[in-house]
């Protein structure tokens, strides 16, 4: 499983590489110097992760201020496979997390439209379906 991860990863990281603005911003977002707006969203949605709040998560990635933020985007699709291939949650959550990217996928009112957002999205559902657990919830 953990080997079809890594290879939706190392897809979506190709479809990073053609972007080089994505990767400007990710780099300028990291500085200390100097954080982005979509920085401390994405720390804020580690935290509810980790206490297992997926429903508030979701709510957040609709309502947070920098949610058309390409680099924002782009965390909130790396939480959501953790959260599709991390055994901890339940198979509820796992569905509920595959759901979200078609969500995110299809919202471009709230969520923007982002071409490689939603190319990087198709990356890692090809990817979690190739995994056999999980490629009935995927279909």
């Amino acid at each position: 499983m953990l080997k079809q991860v890594a290879t939706a990863v190392e897809g979506a990281i190709s479809v990073a590489d053609s972007g080089q603005d994505f990767v400007e911003t990710l780099k300028e977002g990291l500085s200390f110097s100097r954080k982005r707006d979509w920085y401390p969203a994405l720390r804020l949605s580690d935290t509810l992760l980790q206490g297992g709040q997926f429903a508030t998560f979701k709510e957040l990635v609709c309502n947070v201020p920098c949610r058309k933020d390409v680099a924002f985007l782009w965390g909130v699709c790396q939480r959501l496979a953790e959260v599709a291939t991390d055994p901890t949650w339940d198979a509820g959550t796992h569905q509920s997390a595959i759901e979200f990217f078609g969500v995110i996928y299809r919202n471009d009112a709230t969520l923007g439209q982002q071409v490689s957002i939603k190319q990087w999205i198709i990356t890692i559902l090809m990817g979690l379906s190739s995994s056999s657990e999980l490629s009935v919830r995927c279909k």
